[in-house]
């Protein structure tokens, strides 16, 4: 019998032994706490176990395959403040109820991010910022950095030429680590990883922390880690779908357009096997704010179509074991109205599974492979040509141990591979590979103080051996949250910044062709992150003040000119040809002031606002950092009213973007250009009739601002724009 047959007999005969024990079951209802209605979707989850359900339509739910002990029973519902219960289970439990009280600042509200074990925010040692669904829904969010940007100053979301990308304090896409349900997504186009992928009405909440506050997470974290975690099933049968569409005119053809976004999803459990399946399809029409100059170049925004569709299965042998299997596929086509300019068609495969294993309430053991496969084609005659292929491979062991009962030890094991071909960029199978520990450990020394610290250890196939520490600290007095921190990120170079060969960037009205070239050269980019803030938080306000220094050594720009070609033909003599080469920076810093506000004015009515300050520099010129915005500001109206079977959800946003300086590539003489700042507000209602019918009405950029110098691509709104849609919960 080969040892794979063995392995399998073995974990066979361990599920079917699990599941002779006696088991039990929780059935109940969650209800608001003022008016006894019942609530769709709050969380029931048991701690210690692999068991939980979400509340249906009639806010009923039931657990089932609970064994005979004591265990604490969590309650969660974004927009409520969460409950914890001690049972005691020694049979069937028919009639638990939990009222939640309605809460725009919840406490309680737990996240994993930050130390991949499950901490309320209140007494997260890592300040975490979360988004909930309550704030996609209320801002009809059909693309994930919409709603980042919109509650966050720090995270800005702009396009780049043929991409759309973001960055995080300052930092690009290249530096943030994105995850769903606590694993990677791979694959990247220009540095920015396709996150059009993430279905937003799939998102249970996000969150966010930034910087390299984590010895968890590693590589590719050095500007900041965000997690999606997605929904789970609420009911038997689930059945979701729905419409948004945003209308507004060309400016330079002056024709309507809209942009549609179609979503639904097909949900089932049963007593041990659930599955979600979901999907989505985007529809951008193409605009230009450039007067006509697309012809010659780029558009503003091309016409693009994507549609993605994921299925998850979970089955749950046991309160103590789980298994889950998932995978997803992606496509996204882009129609260049530019002639001599290739359409491309990306493609994405992923999947993955994760077995989960709880011995005891103190223990938790997760075993989980992850592989995303990214291609690219160009699309010339009605013919596919393979230009771009990434294949990611991730396999991770993740243990917590509760020691003492003050005393939480985090350990693992990864190992990650990942293959790169790029016919445009000359990269031919190139592969690297790195193989990581880690351990982290949180001490509550005492009411007052809780303290963590971690390391990292990075074995890299071509860089070697890297060893990132981390240490937090965390004081309580009252109502107060004073923490501090200090992290050390460590950035290998990817394949494509070492290996890229002579590729033409597209610039539309560049007077000249450029092109950019690898560097096999290049050394790894180090971070020291360090991070202050103190917070004041009661039922009524969170307020922030946050300090950051983020000290990058070896920093990885594009902005080294290394070769011109010039004309002499003409007079005076002008480039014909500028090479530009990835480089190192030599010491650079980018310090950042944040203040964020939540503020519950009424029982109805919340205001919140972010505000940050950053400083960048390059500190081997003493230069500022280019592309990165000083001052932005983001200010938000929350009104939410439940009237018998209506409920009314009210969004108004303000969205300030301060000055930024860019390179002036358009300039034959070089140097910089300094782009305005700029305000955008918005305004979103959804209407909600018997919690199965949604109505979503709005308008984007209330006052119909554009861009003066569009080909900077400082904004790139159209313009005013007509929000509706419709969704239906069967």
């Amino acid at each position: 019998m080969t040892f794979l047959k063995k392995a399998g007999f073995i974990a066979l005969t361990f599920l079917f032994a699990i599941s002779l024990k006696a088991q039990y079951s929780i059935s109940g209802k969650i209800m608001n706490a003022e008016n006894s209605e019942a609530l769709t979707g709050a969380h029931v989850y048991l701690q210690g176990t692999a068991l939980g359900a979400a509340s249906g339509n009639d806010g009923e739910f039931t657990i089932q395959g609970i064994s005979e002990g004591n265990y604490i029973v969590r309650v969660s519902f974004f927009g409520f403040e969460t409950q914890e219960q001690t049972l005691e289970i020694t049979g069937d439990i028919n009639d638990f109820k939990s009222e939640l009280k309605p809460t725009s600042i919840d406490l309680n509200a737990v996240v994993v991010t930050g130390t991949r074990t499950e901490k309320t925010l209140k007494n997260t040692p890592v300040l975490t910022h979360v988004i909930g669904k309550d704030a996609l829904e209320s801002q009809a969010v059909t693309y994930l950095p919409q709603v980042l940007a919109q509650g966050d100053a720090s995270f800005e979301m702009f396009r780049d030429n043929t991409v759309n990308t973001f960055s995080l304090d300052g930092l690009g896409a290249e530096y943030i680590l994105f995850l769903v349900d606590g694993e990677r997504i791979a694959g990247e186009t220009k540095g920015t990883v396709e996150v059009s992928r993430i279905n937003p009405e799939n998102i249970e909440r996000v969150e966010m922390i930034k910087g390299a506050a984590s010895t968890l997470y590693g590589s590719n974290a050095i500007g900041g880690v965000v997690n999606v975690i997605t929904k789970s099933v609420s009911q038997p049968v689930e059945l979701r779908a729905g419409v948004k569409t945003a209308l507004f005119t060309d400016p330079a053809e002056d024709k309507g357009r809209s942009d549609d976004y179609y979503f639904g999803n097909i949900n089932l459990s049963g007593n041990k096997l659930s599955s979600f399946t979901d999907f989505k399809v985007n529809h951008y029409a193409p605009y230009d704010l450039s007067e006509g100059a697309g012809i010659y170049g780029i558009m503003t925004q091309e016409k693009e179509n994507n549609f993605v569709i994921n299925q998850k299965l979970t089955y749950r042998a046991s309160d103590k074991f789980s298994v889950s299997a998932k995978a997803s596929f992606f496509q996204l086509n882009t129609d260049y109205k530019l002639e001599n300019y290739p359409d491309k068609l990306s493609r994405d495969f992923t999947w993955g599974a994760k077995a989960s294993y709880y011995p005891s309430a103190k223990a938790k053991y997760e075993l989980s492979y992850n592989s995303d496969h990214n291609k690219i084609y160009d699309v010339e005659n009605d013919a596919d040509h393979l230009d771009y292929d990434n294949l990611y491979n991730n396999l991770r062991l993740l243990s917590t141990l509760k020691l003492l009962k003050n005393n939480t030890l985090t350990g693992g094991f990864e190992y990650v591979n990942e293959t790169q071909s790029s016919v445009q960029n000359n990269i031919d199978d190139k592969t690297q590979d790195n193989v990581i520990l880690y351990a982290q450990d949180e001490y509550e020394v005492n009411d007052l103080l809780t303290l963590t610290g971690g390391a990292r250890m990075e074995f890299h196939s071509v860089y070697g051996d890297h060893f990132t520490p981390q240490i937090s600290a965390m004081l309580s007095p009252g109502n107060f949250k004073v923490r501090g921190s200090y992290g050390k990120g460590f950035r290998a170079p990817t394949v494509k910044e070492l290996y890229t060969d002579h590729y033409r960037i597209p610039v539309p009205g560049a007077p000249f062709p450029m092109y950019l070239d690898g560097n096999a050269d290049l050394k790894p980019e180090e971070s020291n992150y360090y991070s202050a803030s103190v917070q004041y938080a009661n039922e009524k306000i969170d307020v922030s003040a946050i300090y950051s220094v983020n000290e990058i050594s070896n920093l990885i720009t594009t902005d080294s000119i290394y070769k011109v070609v010039m004309d002499f033909t003409v007079i005076p003599p002008r480039p014909s040809e500028i090479d530009y080469m990835y480089s190192n920076v030599e010491e650079a810093r980018i310090s950042s002031l944040s203040f964020l506000l939540k503020y519950r004015l009424t029982d109805d009515l919340t205001f919140s606002a972010s505000l940050k300050y950053s400083d960048p520099k390059n500190l081997t010129t003493d230069d500022d950092l280019l592309n990165i915005r000083k001052n932005n500001a983001r200010f938000n109206l929350d009104y939410r009213k439940t009237f018998d079977n209506y409920r009314l959800d009210v969004n108004l946003n303000s969205s300030y973007y301060g000055e930024k300086t860019v390179a002036d590539i358009y300039s034959q003489q070089g140097g910089i250009k300094e782009l305005d700042g700029f305000n955008l507000w918005k305004l979103t209602t959804t209407h909600t009739f018997n919690n199965r019918f949604t109505v979503t009405l709005g308008v984007n950029n209330i006052f119909d601002v554009t861009d003066e110098e569009p080909k900077y691509f400082n904004l790139t709104t159209p313009g005013r724009m007509y929000v509706l849609g419709l969704s239906v919960n069967l």
